[in-house]
């Protein structure tokens, strides 16, 4: 014999249900100081807040170890028109730093272009040596005729000729940049400073489900694939549920091969090639993780404790004394409503991994923004004269138009 209540009963269950889910969001609301409209309908978003209640503040900051505070002083400046600057391949040497730039809101039709014109992506250069610093558009000609959507890049400057490897997002079936899935693209880099030359293009619509950052190791590169499908409600879903089935490939210059383990939603990488190690950030986690390969092709963990950040830690750089530097988001779920346009702003974090005697990894704070100056950080650079008298630190973001250049002020680490 069916149930039935009286429509007035329905009624006030659908009230009381409506006001429990409102006070999780509200929960969540003032746990991650975030500003939310006064009339958000119950939806599956509204339902993400519940779910993100439920460990406290949801895709929030993942446990970590102590993180020593901002030290030293940065004066910071935008640098722009240059929207979505999402990743930083930096050349010391020359003093030259390339810049992975797509127009995402643009490209998905949510805002006008940053730059007026039918191309999305493009390649910067940026000189450091000058003041202020200039930025060059180098784009190769190649994409003038077909779409570039860069965003993990770096640049392998071992020899005579420097390449630079870039991942290249693909739309999805409906015309979305997310999902979809990508390649690699390796570009050449002009001694005479004119624009990159284009290579060749590598894909793998199996091995390369969703991309996201790519390290060059001479004999081949890594990729590292934020979730295991091309599916958009998919990977937003792993984002979610911390189930997203990230993981690492290897390309050895003929095929790919994953990487053994897990890393949800794996993100920036970083190859030292004279060690044959290699560090992946894994955003969920909140981790840089270490791994070593040898001349067979095989790819393991090295053995240490994974650091943790306490931060969604996103792409990651190397500094003069071999310590890396990484960009990070605090606030995950903030960062997934500012994505979304809910909210203006989502902070930006930057940290120095630095080693120890005692073979520890430290983690130090040396820069924190609010968003206001720039939001959702995604990739910081540091560039130091030989003689150590010029050091000015570069920050991109997924989103914003323009980067943050910022100079040392003060005794700042690193």
């Amino acid at each position: 014999m069916g149930l039935s209540l009286p429509l007035d009963v329905l009624r006030l269950r659908y009230h009381a249900f409506h006001e429990h889910v409102w006070n999780r969001i509200a929960m969540v609301r003032d746990a991650c100081s975030i500003r939310l409209p006064g009339a958000l309908p119950l939806s599956v978003f509204s339902l993400a807040f519940v779910v993100a209640g439920v460990s406290g503040c949801g895709l929030l900051p993942p446990g970590g170890g102590a993180v020593e505070p901002a030290a030293g002083a940065w004066s910071c400046q935008p640098l722009g028109p240059i929207p979505g600057p999402e990743d930083i391949a930096l050349d010391r040497e020359k003093g030259l730093a390339y810049v992975s730039s797509t127009d995402r809101w643009a490209a998905d039709g949510k805002a006008a272009p940053v730059i007026p014109d039918e191309h999305h992506g493009r390649i910067y250069r940026i000189d450091l040596k000058t003041d202020p610093a200039t930025a060059t558009d180098v784009t190769p000609g190649a994409f003038r005729w077909r779409e570039f959507l860069p965003q993990g890049i770096d640049l392998l400057d071992e020899g005579p000729e420097r390449r630079l490897f870039v991942v290249n997002r693909q739309r999805a079936a409906d015309g979305s940049t997310c999902g979809g899935g990508g390649g690699i693209e390796i570009l050449t880099v002009p001694s005479d400073g004119g624009p990159l030359g284009y290579d060749r293009t590598v894909q793998d619509a199996e091995a390369l489900p969703n991309p996201n950052d790519v390290a060059a190791t001479g004999d081949g590169f890594y990729v590292s694939n934020s979730s295991d499908t091309r599916s958009c409600i998919g990977q937003k879903l792993g984002a979610l549920f911390g189930r997203t089935g990230g993981h690492v490939v290897r390309y050895d210059g003929s095929r790919f091969q994953r990487v053994d383990g897990t890393v949800e939603f794996a993100n920036g990488l970083l190859a030292d090639r004279a060690s044959r190690r290699l560090f992946v950030a894994s955003t969920l986690d909140g981790t840089v993780r270490a791994y070593r390969w040898d001349g067979a092709g095989r790819t393991e963990p090295d053995g240490s404790v994974p650091v943790r950040t306490g931060s969604g830690v996103d792409n990651l750089s190397w500094l003069r004394d071999g310590s890396i530097l990484t960009a990070a988001h605090p606030s995950p779920l903030r960062f997934l409503l500012y994505s979304a346009g809910i909210v203006h702003t989502s902070p930006t974090q930057i940290l120095h991994i630095a080693s120890s005697s005692t073979g520890a990894r430290a983690v130090r704070e040396i820069l924190r923004d609010d968003g206001e100056r720039l939001s959702a950080g995604s990739a910081a650079a540091l560039y130091e004269s030989a003689d150590g008298t010029v050091r000015r630190l570069l920050v991109g973001a997924v989103f914003a138009d323009h980067l943050l250049l910022c100079r040392d002020e003060g005794p700042a680490r690193p």
